[in-house]
């Protein structure tokens, strides 16, 4: 029996395209996967001093240490190079709630995003 475009087989079929096109549309829009971003070299730490007087070698481990204990849980590490920095502290607020970051954790985090980044 051949299988045509007609009937419960054919539903079936463009029910399984559409939720394909979905999954890869879904997919491209989240930030690319990377590693496990390595602790600050004390340079990466005072050029974000500059940036940021406040922050401090050891506000910028906790923010690298709640990264690493959050921000793969629901999907892999995101590529810290390859989202735009402009775009990060939008990321962080929205995901922030998801992973349980109260508003200082959250800006932890995001000041070491932008710190790690080159």
């Amino acid at each position: 029996m051949a299988v045509s475009g007609e009937g419960a087989n054919g539903r079936l079929n463009i029910a399984h395209g559409r939720c394909l096109v979905l999954a890869v549309g879904v997919a491209a829009c989240f930030p690319k996967a990377g590693g496990v971003p390595a602790p600050l070299a004390p340079a990466s730490v005072e050029a974000a001093r500059g940036r940021w007087p406040e922050v401090s070698s050891e506000s910028l481990a906790a923010g690298r240490e709640l990264f690493v204990a959050k921000c793969n849980h629901c999907h892999g590490y995101p590529d810290l190079v390859a989202t735009e920095e402009a775009k990060w502290p939008e990321i962080v607020e929205r995901m922030g709630p998801r992973s349980n970051l109260a508003p200082a954790e959250r800006n932890l985090v995001l000041r070491f995003i932008q710190a790690a980044r080159p």
